[in-house]
């Protein structure tokens, strides 16, 4: 039989399995929306690699198109602000694209636990500021 205490408990843990059942779908979303995000840059750079190729000093306009609709440049203001001038250079899209992954790596690692490397350097740079002090 049921007692009340059990039965508080018993609700008190279902809710808790569904809180995390929900959390984990949620981060499996979001992840799998990076990885989307991750991919379409990877094209971008593969394109803007094509036209480095070609000689090409400015972005194609069709690249630059393709990038300003898609869903990470939406939601990156830094990438979203070097494909919003007309004609960016390669080199800007290119390191913009390149900063815009790795905030998104940043983000998966915190959503995964793991130290991204922001954290890792800031603790590498801490110890080394700790070693000198001691010398």
């Amino acid at each position: 039989m049921m007692t009340p205490d059990r039965d508080n408990r018993f609700r008190t843990t279902r809710r808790e399995i569904l809180r995390r059942q929900h959390d984990g779908f949620t981060r499996t979303r979001i992840l799998r929306r990076y990885r989307t995000h991750l991919e379409n840059l990877d094209r971008v750079l593969a394109d803007l690699e094509d036209a480095r190729i070609r000689e090409r000093r400015v972005v194609p306009p069709q690249i630059t198109q393709r990038l300003r609709q898609t869903e990470v440049a939406q939601e990156d203001p830094d990438l979203a602000q070097v494909v919003s001038t007309s004609r960016p250079s390669i080199d800007r899209v290119q390191d913009a694209v390149f900063d815009a992954q790795g905030r998104i790596m940043v983000e998966v690692s915190r959503l995964l636990g793991q130290p991204d490397w922001v954290s890792i350097e800031a603790e590498e740079g801490e110890a080394l500021e700790l070693e000198t002090a001691h010398h």
